[in-house]
């Protein structure tokens, strides 16, 4: 049961009062107007109002609140078909006429069809939610899918990145390994090239001294060879010449060629048969 319903029985008895009381008010209506269109008017009144409150609810304590001037009185509601039914026995007891209950059911009427109305626009709008609901959700899909394949992309392109990264440096680590061993064995082959170099510049050194001595020491033994040679002009003292005939053997002893010993250091040299002194 809902805030405000009445129990059955006491809803039917409450229902029983209202056609009791507007029974007695249709009596002393139709005391005082005898006009049938007066009575049929309200008959299809009454019919109505007791149709109505059939299946209204008992809010009292909202209708007290109405009454009260707190809130205003919603169509539809108990207190609204009171106010209703007074102004039209005021109506009817004062002018014999019924416009008032025409303008609240044509009111409630028009109110009826505009809340069909917004029912119907909300039914439009709900599906259009629904529609655009989808679509958004279809979109988040679609999106979703491109941020994960621009994730994928990336992340393919990182590790396409990182792995020519590594491969670069590993080639330039074996560059830089292949450039240090190269200048190295450069580095050894001019070391010993200039160690070979220096031991042929010490070995031609020697070479040339060793010529030089040879040479001077030819040169020296073939001029004191010249001065002994015969039919060589020799001024000499009459002493001399007096030794040279008693002992004609003793200037071959004087001009003897220089001992093997001397020229010991030299028979080792290879001299170029196109040397002239």
């Amino acid at each position: 049961m809902r805030f405000g319903d009445v129990p059955k029985d006491e809803s039917i008895n409450f229902q029983k009062t209202k056609l009791l009381d507007v029974s007695k008010e249709h009596t002393k209506l139709d005391k005082i107007h005898k006009n049938r269109s007066v009575h049929f008017c309200f008959k299809m009144c009454e019919s109505w109002i007791s149709s109505v409150l059939d299946h209204t609810p008992d809010n009292s304590k909202v209708e007290d609140r109405m009454l009260s001037g707190f809130e205003p009185t919603p169509p539809g509601s108990r207190a609204f078909l009171q106010e209703t039914v007074r102004a039209a026995l005021t109506e009817l007891e004062t002018s014999n006429t019924f416009t008032c209950l025409t303008d609240v059911v044509y009111n409630v009427t028009r109110m009826k069809k505009d809340e069909e109305g917004l029912i119907l626009e909300g039914a439009g709008k709900t599906v259009e939610l629904a529609y655009l609901k989808n679509q958004l959700r279809r979109e988040q899909i679609t999106r979703a899918n491109d941020i994960g394949l621009r994730e994928e992309l990336i992340a393919n392109l990182k590790d396409d990145l990182q792995t020519q990264f590594f491969q670069n440096q590993m080639e330039q680590e074996f560059v830089n390994r292949w450039e240090s061993a190269r200048c190295e064995q450069n580095a050894e082959r001019l070391d010993k090239t200039v160690s070979g170099l220096k031991e042929q510049e010490d070995l031609l050194k020697h070479n040339m001294d060793t010529e030089m001595r040879v040479h001077t020491d030819t040169i020296n033994f073939l001029s004191q060879a010249i001065q002994v040679l015969p039919g060589h002009k020799v001024q000499r003292s009459p002493k001399d010449r007096f030794q040279i005939d008693e002992e004609p053997h003793t200037c071959y002893q004087q001009c003897e060629p220089p001992s093997t010993d001397i020229l010991s250091p030299y028979h080792s040299v290879q001299v170029d048969s196109t040397f002239t002194f």
